[in-house]
C-alpha cells in the first residue's frame, strides 16, 4: 500500500452514515460523510470510490467505480444481492453546503464495477434517509426513514413528528422495487 492510499484508509475510519455491507470473504465500504477535516478532505466522501475489506488477509484495497455514479450520499441503505450492490436513498449532495433528501436507487455490477440508475414506474417513495432493505424473490424491500413530512396527502404510511420543530419526521414506509418488472410497488 502506497502513502496516498495509507492517507485514504484514514477516511474509512473517520467517516459517518457511509454503508457497510458483507460480500463474499469481504467487507464492502461506500459513502458517507467526513464531518472532521482528514488532510485536506472533508464533506461528503466520493461515491466513486468503493473499499473492499478482506477478512481473509485484513488488507483494504480501494476501487474506483464508473457508469451513473450516484452523488454524495450519506445515510443510504444498501442491499447486496449475488454480485451486485443496491443503494436507496440517503441525503444527497446537491452542491456545496447543499443536500436534500433522495428517494434514488442505483445498482452497481460487483464484478464490472459499472452503477446503473435504476427508475422504476408507479409511485415513487418518500426521500428518506436511514432506511433498512433486504431482497427477497427478485423484489427489493425497503422500510423506515428519517425525511421531509409527505407532502401530498394522504400518503400510505404513519410517521412520528420529530420534536426539534424541524419539519423532518420518522416513518413506517414499506416499500418494494420489483425487479423483474422494474416498478415500485405497495407490498401487501
Amino acid at each position: 500500500m502506497d502513502h496516498s492510499e495509507l492517507f485514504q484508509t484514514d477516511l474509512i475510519y473517520k467517516r459517518v452514515g457511509h454503508i457497510t455491507v458483507p460480500y463474499r470473504h469481504y467487507i464492502i465500504v461506500w459513502g458517507g460523510f467526513v464531518g472532521e477535516k482528514v488532510g485536506s478532505v472533508s464533506g461528503y466522501c466520493s461515491s466513486e470510490q468503493l473499499w473492499f475489506y478482506n477478512c481473509l488477509t485484513d488488507v483494504w484495497t480501494l476501487k474506483k467505480t464508473v457508469g451513473e455514479v450516484p452523488s454524495g450520499t450519506s445515510g443510504s441503505t444498501a442491499v447486496v444481492h449475488d454480485d451486485e450492490l443496491y443503494i436507496f436513498s440517503g441525503i444527497e449532495e446537491v452542491g456545496d453546503d447543499l443536500w436534500t433528501y433522495s428517494n434514488k436507487l442505483y445498482r452497481l455490477d460487483l464484478s464490472s464495477l459499472t452503477w446503473t440508475k435504476l427508475v422504476g414506474t408507479g409511485r415513487q417513495p418518500q426521500p428518506c434517509d436511514k432506511s433498512v432493505g433486504w431482497y427477497y424473490k427478485q423484489r427489493l424491500y425497503f422500510f423506515g426513514g428519517y425525511g421531509t413530512r409527505p407532502r401530498e396527502p394522504p400518503y400510505d404510511f404513519h410517521y412520528v413528528i420529530d420534536n426539534s420543530d424541524s419539519g423532518r419526521v420518522w416513518n413506517n414506509q414499506f416499500i418494494c422495487f420489483d425487479l423483474a418488472t422494474n416498478s415500485w410497488i405497495k407490498p401487501k
